[in-house]
């Protein structure tokens, strides 16, 4: 390969994207996998996943396929969905109430969640053309005002709950097949007031969890973040049982792997070439409907995991096998404390690893694109961008900013007392160390190894600069 060719396809792979948001197109990238079948199923209705797991790209797949049975069928066929039409229930989409508006007008109990829930749905059923508007006429003419006056709405809802009711009765009894309500964004509602998010969540669970029993064609499939559905097992009674009803979207290496072959493959014709050349390279199959679709791919094998990162970066993250091989030492930085990879950093890993290539010079020989310097360059950003998510999400997490400079492994009692403190204002969590250290290990931040030592997973502990004896050595 020469440079020419080696700077055109590094280009590319930092162009790819690791969000569904930034894809025009999810057909083009999305990689139908078994778990998605079964996510698909009619008695699975809350789809789980860490953030950057793939819930919003399978929620974007199903919104652009919706009108497509056929194409769903085939991709899973044991998901019994061939019959189903799809309705957005709640998303980002401007057809749905600025998160900030269900924040100033939130419902003030149980009760009334529950009824905002139902209106809800029967004005984007109405909206959708699934319902003739009938006596909720008048409710639906003002969904477009409650956009951004969601507590004038919500009680003309609450005047209406008998009526309410017995609409969606009816819809479900005239309905011959499924239909089924898709549920994304909820985190996007009330970010930084978890109780309030979680009333919004529970009160929606809560709902569908008496529908799911009361109607036949009605069905939901809900999209959560792992946490908040934990959180909110405890919001109501019997929600213990949703979770025999939920499936969680975890990753192996063998799909990780295949997500970022699908990416490049199907987004630049370029790396297609790149990835089906040599001895190394991996056959693609074209299908019909998605285009490149990658083979099983073992740990290793004469096609699988391991010859193809030799291909990308080469066998060893260093001289000498004790630096580790490239296809483990990847998912082994990516991985949190609870042994959790998501593609979403497998794609900012390569994407950050080539923009720094094209940056020194792109050194790596042969047909490889990548070097271990490389790869440990785009981990530091990598790990950046999923600190930032992570403070997002809690905000005692920036708690770790504390233990900057310091090395791994660390006494969890010095750890405790270094965590006791907020970094920026109140968090939730006072002043007990010990608490911090126990939710940061319980969301996968923090490990707890014997001898009560505590270790930071790589993607993190990168992006909080906590220091590691030994290992590759950082790029200057």
């Amino acid at each position: 390969m020469n440079s020419d060719e080696r700077k055109a396809r590094l280009a590319e792979l930092a162009r790819l994207p690791a969000d569904a948001d930034a894809c025009e197109d999810i057909r083009r990238v999305f990689l139908p996998l078994p778990r998605h079948g079964l996510a698909l199923r009619p008695e699975n209705f809350i789809i789980r996943g860490d953030r950057g797991a793939g819930k919003t790209a399978l929620f974007k797949f199903l919104d652009r396929t919706r009108d497509d049975p056929v194409l769903l069928a085939h991709l899973f066929p044991n998901s019994r969905i061939e019959d189903v039409a799809w309705v957005d229930g709640f998303s980002a989409s401007p057809k749905h109430p600025e998160p900030a508006n269900l924040e100033h007008a939130a419902p003030s109990d149980e009760r009334a969640m529950r009824v905002f829930w139902s209106a809800h749905l029967a004005c984007r059923l109405i909206e959708d053309g699934r319902g003739e508007a009938g006596e909720l006429a008048e409710l639906h003419a003002s969904w477009r005002a409650a956009r951004s006056d969601v507590a004038g709405w919500l009680s003309r809802a609450e005047a209406m709950i008998p009526t309410l009711t017995q609409w969606l009765d009816r819809l479900d009894g005239g309905l011959a097949s499924p239909l089924c309500v898709t549920y994304d964004h909820l985190d996007k509602i009330a970010v930084y007031e978890p109780a309030l998010r979680q009333r919004y969540v529970g009160g929606l669970l809560a709902l569908w969890g008496s529908l799911g029993i009361r109607y036949r064609w009605l069905r939901p499939k809900i999209f959560l973040r792992e946490d908040i559905f934990q959180t909110s097992l405890g919001s109501f009674s019997d929600a213990s049982k949703l979770r025999s009803r939920s499936v969680s979207l975890d990753w192996d290496k063998e799909g990780l792997f295949q997500v970022l072959i699908r990416h490049a493959a199907s987004l630049h014709e370029g790396l297609r070439e790149w990835i089906e050349r040599g001895t190394r390279g991996v056959p693609l199959r074209d299908d019909p409907a998605l285009g490149p679709m990658p083979p099983p791919l073992p740990e290793t094998g004469p096609v699988s995991q391991q010859k193809f990162v030799e291909h990308l970066a080469g066998p060893l993250m260093g001289e000498g096998a004790k630096k580790g091989y490239t296809y483990r030492w990847i998912p082994n930085r990516l991985q949190d404390a609870n042994v959790r990879v998501v593609p979403r950093s497998l794609l900012n890993l390569i994407s950050y690893a080539a923009d720094h290539a094209l940056h020194t010079g792109a050194r790596a020989t042969h047909e490889r694109l990548l070097t271990p310097a490389d790869l440990v360059a785009g981990l530091r950003n990598t790990s950046l961008n999923r600190v930032n998510e992570l403070e997002e999400e809690y905000k005692f997490v920036s708690r770790l900013h504390h233990l900057k400079g310091r090395t791994v492994l660390m006494d969890r009692r010095a750890v405790e007392k270094a965590l006791s403190r907020p970094l920026d204002g109140p968090d939730g969590l006072g002043t007990d160390g010990e608490k911090v250290v126990d939710e940061l290990v319980r969301i996968g931040v923090l490990s707890v190894r014997p001898r009560d030592q505590i270790d930071v997973p790589d993607i993190y502990r990168y992006g909080f600069e906590i220091k590691r004896k030994g290992g590759v050595a950082h790029p200057v």
